[in-house]
């Protein structure tokens, strides 16, 4: 299945918890990485170990886009392409 990627801002404890309410809501893995590091992003503990300070990439299944469209598109870069 093929896989989108894009770059979101998640830079503070309210966001993260957020932003993982709102991934639980996907029906297939959606992954958060940032350098080497990559991370399951229904995790906040997961989430929390990454250097959230800055930009991170999102990767999710192509058959969830129109979640991420309504649930995660608050979090997007503009021009987030991963």
């Amino acid at each position: 299945m093929r896989r989108i990627t894009k770059r979101i801002v998640i830079d503070t404890i309210p966001k993260v918890k957020d932003f993982v309410q709102q991934t639980v809501k996907f029906l297939y893995e959606v992954d958060v990485s940032s350098g080497n590091h990559v991370v399951d992003a229904k995790s906040i503990m997961g989430l929390l170990s990454l250097d959230l300070s800055k930009p991170v990439a999102v990767s999710y299944a192509e058959d969830d886009a129109g979640l991420a469209d309504i649930f995660l598109s608050k979090y997007f870069v503009k021009g987030g392409k991963g």
